[in-house]
C-alpha cells in the first residue's frame, strides 16, 4: 500500500504567523510517514520560510489581477477549475487548506472529488472581516468540509452555529523551539536599560496604539525603561506620530522586521501583547517559552487559552488602557514578581509542543485516510 499522501494549501509562503505554522505542519507530517506537498494559490517568488526537502512544493499561480464583473466570473471559474486540477493530479488522500478565503476556494474547487478537506480558520473570524460575499460562501462551503480546525474554544463555538460539532476540532498553535545556542550579544538597535518589548505587524489589529497610551501614563515613561517593537506594516508612521505626541519618541525603537525574534526576547524584561483581537498568539507563546513575564489583553481570542492570570503571566481587561498602564506599572516594580511570572512560563513548552500538537494533526489525517481508503476498497 503506497503511504498516505496529504496535500496542504495556503495561498502563498510569505511572512506570516500562518505560513510559518503550515511549514511546520508539512515538515511534521513527513515525519509522521506521510508523503507531503505544500500548494500555494500564488507563486513561489515571495517564500519566505523554509521547508524540509522531504515536502514537495508546488505553486497554482491563480492569483493574477481581473477587472470588471464579466473578468471576475470568468476568473473565478478558472481559478476553481486550475485548482481542482493541480490538486487532483497529485493525488492526495486528505487536504488540509489554511486561511479563510483559500479554505473557501479549496472546497469549492474540489466539491465531488471525494478527497477529505480540512480547512483551517487561523484568526478569529467574530473580528477578522473578509466582506458579505465571502462570509456568504463561508457558511455554504465549511459544512462541505470532513474537520473545521480552529485553534481556541471561543472560535469553536462560533463554528458551531453554521457546522456539526462532530466536524470541529480545536488545536492550538505549537510553541516554535528556538535553537539553543542562540547569540547572546545584544541587538545593536536596541536601547540600554529595561525593556518592554512587543512584537507583530504595525496594523491597527495589533494594538500597538494602545501599548504607546499605556506606556505614556505609567511610571516607565521617566525611568529607563523603553519600547521596542519588531514588525512592519502600515502603522509606522502613525505610531511615530504618536509617539511625538505623548512625549515618548526618545524611549520608541521601530525595529522593523527580524529574523531571529529570540536573539531580542532574551534581553527584554517584559512583553506585552496589546492586540485587539487574536486567533492564537505565536508570539505570546514565544516570549513565554523564553522565560519574558508578559502582559496581555484579554482580547478574543487566544490570552486567555495561554495565560494563567497571576501564575505565568498577567492578563488585563481588553481595551481598558489604564488596567494595561497600572499592570506596567506594577511588573516595572516588582522584580521578585516578574522572576515568578517569567519562570513559570516557560511550561507553555510543555503544555504546546510541537509533539503534541503535531501528533494531534497527524492522528486527525490518519483517521480521515483510513476512513477514506475503507470506503474506497
Amino acid at each position: 500500500m503506497t503511504p498516505p499522501h496529504a496535500l496542504l494549501v495556503i495561498s502563498s509562503l510569505g511572512r506570516g504567523g500562518a505560513e510559518r505554522v503550515i511549514c511546520e505542519l508539512a515538515s511534521a507530517l513527513g515525519e509522521q510517514g506521510l508523503t507531503v506537498t505544500l500548494l500555494t494559490l500564488d507563486d513561489s517568488k515571495d517564500d519566505y520560510y523554509p521547508l524540509s526537502p522531504k515536502v514537495e512544493r508546488k505553486c497554482s499561480n491563480i492569483m493574477w489581477e481581473s477587472n470588471g464583473l464579466f473578468s471576475r466570473l470568468s476568473s473565478a471559474t478558472k481559478r476553481l477549475w486550475r485548482m481542482r486540477t493541480v490538486v487532483k493530479s497529485s493525488q492526495p488522500d486528505i487536504v488540509i487548506s489554511f486561511i479563510d478565503t483559500t479554505n473557501i476556494r479549496t472546497l469549492l474547487a474540489l466539491v465531488g472529488s471525494g478527497i477529505p478537506i480540512i480547512v483551517s480558520e487561523r484568526t478569529d473570524p467574530r473580528h477578522h472581516e473578509i466582506g458579505r460575499f465571502w462570509r456568504a460562501l463561508r457558511r455554504i462551503s465549511y459544512p462541505l468540509a470532513a474537520r473545521v480546525v480552529v485553534q481556541t474554544p471561543q472560535v469553536a463555538a462560533w463554528a458551531k452555529a453554521a457546522i456539526p460539532s462532530a466536524k470541529i476540532e480545536t488545536i492550538p498553535n505549537a510553541v516554535r523551539l528556538f535553537p539553543t545556542d542562540t547569540q547572546r550579544e545584544r541587538p545593536a538597535a536596541m536601547p540600554p536599560g529595561r525593556i518592554v518589548l512587543g512584537i507583530g505587524r504595525l496594523g491597527t489589529e495589533k494594538g500597538f496604539d494602545r501599548l504607546l497610551y499605556a506606556f505614556a501614563a505609567s511610571t516607565l515613561r521617566e525611568s529607563n525603561w523603553s519600547v521596542v517593537i519588531l514588525g512592519e506594516g502600515s502603522e509606522r508612521e502613525p505610531l511615530t506620530r504618536l509617539a511625538e505626541e505623548l512625549g515618548i519618541a526618545d524611549k520608541l525603537v521601530l525595529a522593523g522586521m527580524q529574523l531571529q525574534p529570540e536573539k531580542w526576547l532574551i534581553y527584554a524584561d517584559l512583553f506585552v501583547l496589546s492586540s485587539r483581537y487574536e486567533g492564537f498568539p505565536n508570539v505570546l507563546i514565544e516570549a513565554m517559552q523564553s522565560g519574558v513575564p508578559s502582559i496581555a489583553f484579554d482580547c478574543q481570542s487566544g490570552p486567555a487559552d495561554i495565560i494563567h492570570h497571576g501564575v505565568d503571566g498577567w492578563l488585563v481587561p481588553n481595551d481598558n488602557i489604564e488596567a494595561l498602564s497600572d499592570a506596567l506599572t506594577k511588573l516595572s516594580n516588582d522584580n521578585a514578581l516578574r522572576a515568578q511570572l517569567g519562570q513559570a512560563a516557560k511550561s507553555i513548552a510543555d503544555r504546546l509542543s510541537p509533539q503534541i500538537v503535531y501528533r494531534h494533526w497527524g492522528d486527525l489525517c490518519h483517521s480521515l485516510i483510513r476512513y477514506r481508503r475503507l470506503r474506497l476498497r
